[in-house]
């Protein structure tokens, strides 16, 4: 018992420790070496339904009677099996499109509306503004398609008007995703290369915890996303200078 109380204690001061350290190096270093780095469906950007009804309505009404097609048992087991080897949406539609179903390329932008049924979330804007403002940099690295973001940023250029550094799901390395080691390793690439430095610090919020500990893996300190407030007390107490206005934030559960 005596042993176990011990390696509580140690495993703690480590954590502790390793906090620190963060805290310390970013005092010695200039804010614009530190790269906030946002995943974009719930955390940047919030599902809205109404929004997908409307995607959904104009994607089958393009085409109705082709697009009934769409939902019997052997198209149902095509996507299936497409599923099975990607996951990245707008890949699963490309081959969809290719092997099966040549008609769905007169619907490609009524598909891409129906990826992007989401909102900025205004709160989470307000925190890259402000951090934008003292100088950090602002990164997305996310698992949606590279040409669903082309789309989805159509819709959102005040959002992605403060993003240094986009990495995203690509064609170019056959959609590899999150938590993929090797997807961390191109991020930080391009980060590296981008600002052309090679002694960044990286801070990543993610909902999912798994990917979250994928990026602690190759380096990369990790929030598991809960809501806006509880990210900004996280940046905060890893020694991030940022404004915090209370009054201006509401609670998201």
């Amino acid at each position: 018992m005596k042993k176990i109380v011990i390696g509580m204690i140690l495993a703690l001061g480590s954590m502790v420790c390793a906090m620190d350290s963060v805290v310390t190096d970013l005092k010695k270093i200039q804010n614009e070496k530190v790269v906030i780095t946002l995943d974009l469906h719930e955390v940047a950007f919030d599902r809205s339904y109404s929004k997908f009804v409307g995607a959904l309505y104009t994607f089958f009404k393009k085409n109705p009677l082709y697009n009934l097609s769409l939902i019997n048992p052997v198209c149902a087991y095509r996507i299936f099996s497409v599923l099975s080897t990607t996951k990245t949406a707008e890949n699963v539609y490309n081959v969809l499109a290719k092997k099966y179903y040549p008609d769905l390329e007169h619907t490609r932008s009524e598909f891409y509306a129906l990826c992007n049924m989401y909102n900025c979330n205004p709160e989470m804007l307000q925190l890259i503004k402000e951090l934008k403002q003292n100088g950090y940099r602002i990164a997305v690295c996310s698992n949606i398609g590279k040409n669903v973001c082309n789309d989805l940023s159509k819709d959102h250029a005040p959002f992605f008007d403060h993003c240094d550094v986009i990495v995203t799901s690509e064609p170019e390395d056959n959609y590899l995703r999150k938590p993929a080691p090797a997807f961390f390793d191109k991020f930080k690439k391009r980060c590296y290369d981008h600002f052309d430095s090679d002694d960044l610090i990286f801070f990543f919020v993610d909902d999912k915890e798994k990917n979250i500990k994928a990026a602690e893996q190759c380096g990369i300190h990790g929030c598991h996303f809960k809501n806006v407030i509880h990210f900004r007390e996280y940046l905060q107490n890893q020694g991030i200078n940022i404004s915090y206005e209370q009054a201006n934030c509401t609670q998201r559960t």
